[in-house]
């Protein structure tokens, strides 16, 4: 699960201040495809360079879709578009949600694949 596009209908959204995550279908079911965030002002990316199953069971805990059973990388639900907003996350997997990482947010100048 990464990447994103924000032409979906009926996303699972969780909402915390100004971040938003949502998985957007490109699975064959709610809990599968892209990843997609909203920070300030903006739907953006979470690079999938060292993306991994521990970060993979961040986000499918914090939208309530269980436990992860894989971490697809390499675009696999298709190409990102917008800014990377998040690169080289390293969860443990035990977090509740991303915002336990805050500090690790950031804007890169990297384009999404």
């Amino acid at each position: 699960m990464t990447n994103l596009s924000s032409t979906e209908t009926n996303p699972s959204v969780l909402h915390w201040d100004s971040l938003r995550v949502q998985i957007l279908t490109g699975g064959q079911h709610q809990c599968e495809g892209r990843v997609e965030m909203y920070l300030n002002s903006g739907w953006g990316t979470i690079c999938d360079d060292a993306w991994d199953l521990p970060d993979a069971q961040v986000v499918c805990r914090q939208l309530g879709c269980g436990e992860a059973t894989a971490a697809l990388g390499e675009a696999f639900f298709g190409p990102g578009s917008g800014t990377i907003l998040l690169d080289n996350l390293k969860c443990s997997g035990v977090e509740a949600s991303l915002q336990e990482l805050c500090a690790l947010y950031s804007v890169t100048n990297m384009v999404p694949k």
